[in-house]
């Protein structure tokens, strides 16, 4: 995974999740900017992106799987913790 802060785009639309056949992005903090620049330098009018996660696709897989494995554990965690009040409680 390569890991890209301030990101500027001119890119007419930038989608927080872009799938391609090689690669998946995920792009967090998008926010569109319009700036009309100074005599000194031109102005931007594009898109900011805080963070953008370049992942290889296998990897995003692998990386998604185990966070299902992990939300599937928590969830089971969460089920026990509940039945155990529940016996409390009519107990």
């Amino acid at each position: 995974m390569e890991k890209f802060t301030n990101v500027m785009s001119s890119a007419d639309k930038v989608e927080a999740l872009e799938i391609t056949e090689e690669t998946v992005i995920v792009r967090s903090g998008i926010t569109h900017v319009e700036d009309p620049g100074t005599e000194d330098q031109p102005g931007f009018t594009g898109w900011k992106i805080e963070t953008e996660e370049v992942y290889e696709k296998d990897e995003y897989i692998k990386l998604m799987a185990e966070k299902n494995d992990s939300l599937d554990q928590q969830a089971t965690d969460l089920q026990l913790a509940l039945a155990e009040v529940y016996e409390q409680i009519i107990s």
